[in-house]
């Protein structure tokens, strides 16, 4: 099941001009920064403003691209650029996106991790997810303010170390299936249910099927009533 998380307000924490996000992903087994035109299948997860509007959509064509709708600006580029401030890079390594101060930013995804990261140098406040697969780290820099680290969700089930756990699991739902049988609620065993347990640990076989339903009306049972005419049949010696 997808999760959201707020990722951040549109701010200009870092060396900035003017609000907005920077936009960026990088190769975690080169290190290297790539062009979110080329992955923009990565920022699909994004949502933007109060009404949590895609920042990536389909266009008409079927192709990805960045979505106006978000009223949102992308004003400057993957590449080489001059450099709009002192400090600032001249070999742009994401997508600057524009907004008024505070708009919020989430993720949505099905796997991953979001990590915070406050005070980033040049970048100022970035909130970053890794993607499901470790390859991939998708960060948005400059913001005003950062969310909670989480993990995505994914339940482990409990982890059982002894056979006692197995053996009350499997006596609970033997109860249960006894407990049907015979149109009873759970409870402590019955004279019925004690007969068959001994039947069985006394490894009693038979050969056809009619045996058994020999055996079965011979011990005396009366399920209707949980009555046995020979208690003695319990210990089956």
């Amino acid at each position: 099941m997808a999760k959201k998380y707020y990722v951040g307000g549109l701010g200009d924490t870092g060396i900035a001009t003017g609000v907005h996000g920077h936009f960026s992903v990088r190769d975690l087994q080169t290190n290297e920064y790539k062009d979110p035109a080329l992955f923009k299948h990565l920022l699909t997860g994004f949502r933007v403003g109060q009404n949590e509007i895609p920042l990536i959509r389909k266009n008409k064509k079927g192709s990805l691209e960045f979505n106006p709708e978000t009223g949102l600006s992308l004003t400057s580029d993957y590449g080489p650029r001059t450099a709009p401030t002192g400090g600032a890079s001249s070999d742009h390594k994401g997508w600057d996106v524009a907004g008024p101060r505070g708009t919020p930013v989430k993720f949505v995804s099905e796997g991953g991790q979001y990590i915070p990261r406050a005070n980033q140098a040049g970048f100022g406040n970035q909130g970053v997810f890794i993607t499901p697969d470790k390859r991939y780290e998708i960060g948005v820099a400059h913001l005003q303010s950062l969310g909670k680290e989480a993990n995505f969700p994914g339940k482990t089930p409990p982890q059982t170390t002894s056979s006692t756990s197995d053996e009350s699991t499997a006596d609970a739902a033997a109860n249960k299936i006894l407990a049907a049988i015979f149109g009873q609620q759970e409870k402590q065993p019955t004279l019925t249910e004690q007969l068959i347990g001994s039947m069985l640990e006394q490894k009693l076989t038979t050969k056809k099927p009619q045996d058994f339903l020999t055996s079965f009306m011979n011990s005396g049972i009366n399920p209707y009533e949980d009555k046995i005419l020979d208690p003695s049949m319990l210990s089956l010696s």
